[in-house]
């Protein structure tokens, strides 16, 4: 049934080898050597020994990055930032579809839950988004907002973590 869309196939490829990429990259080859698979298809995998990114690129045009140590460039949707001085510990950038990405930014910051969730409610209000939810969970709280006149939102999960507040931002928008 899968074969019959490629649309999804080609999401699920890319879902697999970005899965795979992201697990390949946490460790056991020499981390100062460039490594390139070839994933049959046109499908490749990269290991960038400079930069400490992995990435993945298939041979219909869609691509994932991923930094499981949080250093290199990070893409996050226009209006959406990171939380200011906070520690990137990971984030990863993946295509869902043509010109739509999807993004994951993991961060810790000294500051209290209070701090960070006031900055992305003043964030959301600033930039036009619509907050839908705004809701403790057990161990932590959540966030969601989105605009849906451009297709754009992110979820916001923030836990408190002695002595740092951690959160992740799942984002989805625009290909930057």
């Amino acid at each position: 049934m899968i074969s019959r869309h490629p649309e999804i196939r080609s999401t699920l490829r890319v879902a697999v080898l970005g899965a795979t990429l992201v697990l390949g990259s946490c460790g056991g080859h020499d981390k100062s050597q460039d490594i390139s698979f070839d994933a049959g298809g046109g499908d490749t995998l990269t290991s960038n020994a400079a930069t400490g990114q992995v990435s993945m690129h298939s041979a219909d045009g869609m691509s994932a990055t991923a930094s499981p140590d949080g250093s290199g460039a990070i893409a996050l949707p226009e209006g959406v930032d990171v939380y200011p001085g906070a520690t990137v510990t990971s984030h990863m950038a993946m295509d869902i579809s043509p010109g739509r990405k999807s993004y994951v930014v993991a961060a810790a910051t000294p500051d209290s839950i209070t701090k960070v969730l006031n900055h992305y409610r003043d964030l959301a209000r600033a930039q036009g988004f619509t907050i839908s939810k705004d809701e403790a969970n057990a161990d932590s709280w959540s966030l969601m907002v989105d605009k849906a006149a451009q297709d754009t939102g992110f979820t916001l999960l923030v836990k408190p973590d002695s002595p740092n507040t951690d959160f992740e931002i799942a984002a989805h928008g625009p290909a930057k």
